[in-house]
């Protein structure tokens, strides 16, 4: 077997169930190995055997199937329309042509012409619907088109143009939405390649050259300077520095490493040369295992299946059947009148013409879709909600997320008497040439306490050690401490004066001061467990843990560990994070949530439910409005049905004509649509 991988750019698909559905069908191709269809950056992945198909077959079948076109990189847009043109200019066609055909018909008393304006309407807005039916039944597929254009044949039969028109805008308007949904999240997403480097300097043996990080092998010595980030995971063999590791793991403290420790690529070397010797390939690295999780993540969620395109494949052979079935079986086994057994044909056909049933999952999605955007929530499609209704388990990630993801000052412990005030400024002055994330915090707090800079003679930054210099000809000292404070607390430094230390200042992270009472909600809510899945240090994780009265915390863990406790969580988890180092974890949950922060959309791109606004308060409420609109949906459906059942049985009987089965048809519709509007409440 030569398997050969593409990546290629489409046009738009705006329905997720369609990309599911796109998928299924792409990897049924004899020769294709596997395919994923990223909905929101319109492009497919797949890959196929070179020696049972060529690349230009497999794009003709994959283009035949349907869902979309493949579209040339070089000539592609660089933002796509909020929604598609033809949907929208077909819609609005078909509006101004049934309103016309409304005036005429009913203000002028104009019939014909009102009609061949009802037609018209029908035609134009439902065109590209039967299009798509015509297609999927060529491939044996039942899809959602096929049941409305049942649903607009069916009106038509019986001469109910208003039902047709009505049902093809619905249907359109829900598509509209959809699609506008997707494209303002498809605006804000980035990709994973922000968080890798587009270059490494390879050191040979005095020179050092650069060269594109996917060509290094391990064994190679790469050359690490202030700012740049690391391009491979690696030890290292020379230096000493601070990286920043919030990328990957989200730790709010940057960490300090040296000779024999080991450094991650997408990391950020702060303050410090380093030479590393590379000891993984960008596949075998830390974001190269990133990525293939996302893949392999992505591919479970895709295998979900809406609830009304399962039942549809079911139920519309069997109506359809028992249409055909009742007019013809009479006459021919018992001399039946052809016309009277076709009347009753069409009767049946109206009652139980799916239209309710059609619009009661797109009708209450959309409806909740515009419910969450008021929470400022914001969905990339409509199977999530039904997936919330089976939570059980939030996992949070803990920086960013629970947190502030900012270290601030907690407190001062003056070891020699002095002025607390005059300790902070001298430490302020000393961190005036440093650029980490402890110097910006004793920065703000002397800011804040209106402290003005003290001259510094001789300063100078020791990379992974500290600051130093003198004020008023006195030595100082700034330094990192390993203190039990900082076990509990997270990061701590010492100030010290020829050895002597005078105060410790102690950094953490603050708990975000929503995160109690959003944890209240989860438990009235009905969620069983709430946790912490983490990758800074375990005390630091404990601690929050402790504040909020939390079930469960796991720290210490890198993305792909994350990915791995949260299979031993069991079913029905919801991951909420803010960072890269979620995404993994994002991707494998149930149902994915990310909280919005501008510059950092890769958290969005791989999210069920992006939260705006970089507040977790929304959380409760969406997942209740999940469960409300599953809810919604059985009841839709249960509702249709028996208002079909009854009208069935006076069919059956001879007591229900066309126009009482239209009455019927609609009466269930405009049900499910005031029971969908509940949910805006």
């Amino acid at each position: 077997m030569a398997l050969a991988n593409v990546e290629a750019r489409t046009t738009r698909i705006d329905c997720p169930n369609c990309a599911k559905t796109a998928e299924e069908e792409i990897q049924r191709i004899s020769g294709v190995a596997g395919a994923r269809v990223d909905l929101l950056n319109a492009k497919v992945y797949y890959a196929y055997d070179s020696d049972k198909t060529s690349a230009e077959v497999l794009r003709k079948q994959i283009e035949g199937l349907g869902h979309f076109k493949f579209v040339d990189e070089s000539t592609a847009k660089g933002e796509a329309l909020p929604i598609s043109r033809w949907l929208g200019w077909s819609l609005l066609a078909a509006v101004v042509l049934y309103g016309s055909g409304a005036v005429l018909h009913f203000a002028f008393g104009q019939k014909l012409f009102g009609q061949v304006l009802f037609y018209l309407a029908t035609a134009t807005g439902g065109w590209d619907i039967l299009r798509r039916a015509v297609i999927g039944i060529r491939h044996k597929r039942l899809d959602i088109n096929a049941l409305m254009t049942i649903a607009i044949i069916g009106a038509i039969i019986i001469g109910d143009l208003h039902e047709a028109v009505v049902v093809v805008l619905l249907f359109g308007l829900a598509n509209m939405l959809e699609s506008y949904s997707l494209w303002r999240l498809s605006k804000t997403l980035g990709s994973l390649s922000d968080f890798t480097t587009e270059q490494a300097l390879l050191k040979r043996g005095s020179n050092v050259v650069s060269v594109p990080p996917e060509s290094l092998v391990v064994g190679d010595t790469i050359v690490l300077k202030e700012g740049m980030r690391i391009p491979a995971d690696g030890k290292v063999v020379i230096g000493k520095s601070f990286i920043d590791l919030a990328s990957l793991t989200g730790e709010s403290q940057p960490r300090s490493v040296a000779v024999g420790d080991e450094v991650f690529a997408g990391a950020i070397n702060l303050d410090g040369y380093l030479e590393v010797a590379v000891s993984a390939t960008a596949g075998n690295s830390r974001m190269g295992k990133i990525l293939k999780l996302i893949g392999e993540a992505s591919a479970r969620k895709a295998r979900i299946e809406r609830f009304v395109d399962r039942f549809a494949r079911v139920y519309t052979p069997i109506v359809v059947a028992v249409a055909v079935l009742v007019a013809i079986i009479p006459p021919l086994l018992f001399d039946a009148s052809f016309t009277e057994w076709i009347y009753k044909a069409l009767v049946l056909l109206v009652i139980s013409c799916p239209c309710a049933l059609v619009i009661s999952t797109p009708i209450a999605v959309t409806t909740a879709l515009s419910a969450a955007s008021r929470m400022k929530a914001v969905f990339k499609g409509g199977d999530a909600l039904e997936r919330l209704a089976t939570i059980t388990t939030v996992a949070f990630d803990k920086t960013g997320t629970l947190t502030t993801g900012q270290l601030q000052l907690v407190g001062i412990e003056n070891r020699d008497g002095h002025d607390e005030r005059k300790l902070l400024q001298i430490a302020g002055s000393l961190e005036q040439i440093s650029q980490h994330p402890i110097a910006r915090s004793l920065m703000n707090a002397c800011n804040e306490r209106n402290l003005v800079m003290l001259a510094v003679e001789n300063p100078k930054a020791i990379a992974g050690v500290g600051v130093e210099g003198n004020i008023d000809k006195r030595a100082y000292q700034l330094r990192s401490s390993n203190t039990d404070h900082s076990r509990e607390f997270g990061q701590s430094v010492s100030l010290t004066d020829d050895g002597r230390t005078l105060a410790v200042f102690r950094f953490a992270d603050e708990i975000r001061e929503e995160a109690g009472t959003v944890v209240e909600e989860l438990r009235e809510s009905g969620i069983s467990k709430v946790g912490i899945l983490s990758g800074d240090a375990q005390s630091n994780v404990e601690h929050v843990k402790n504040k909020l009265g939390l079930d469960f915390a796991h720290g210490n863990l890198m993305p792909d560990q994350k990915y791995e406790r949260l299979a031993t969580l069991g079913d029905g988890i919801v991951m909420v994070g803010d960072g890269i180092n979620d995404v993994v974890a994002l991707s494998g949950s149930d149902v994915s949530v990310s909280l919005a922060r501008f510059g950092n959309d890769i958290p969005a791109q791989h999210s069920d439910i992006i939260l705006f606004g970089d507040n977790l308060n929304p959380l409760p409420k969406v997942i209740r409005l999940g469960r409300r609109t599953l809810s919604t949906i059985k009841v839709n459906i249960a509702a249709a049905f028996a208002i079909k059942a009854v009208f069935l049985v006076l069919a059956a009987l001879g007591f229900a004509n066309i126009w009482m089965a239209v009455v019927a048809d609609m009466g269930a519709s405009l049900l499910v649509i005031f029971n969908c509007l509940r949910l805006l409440k």
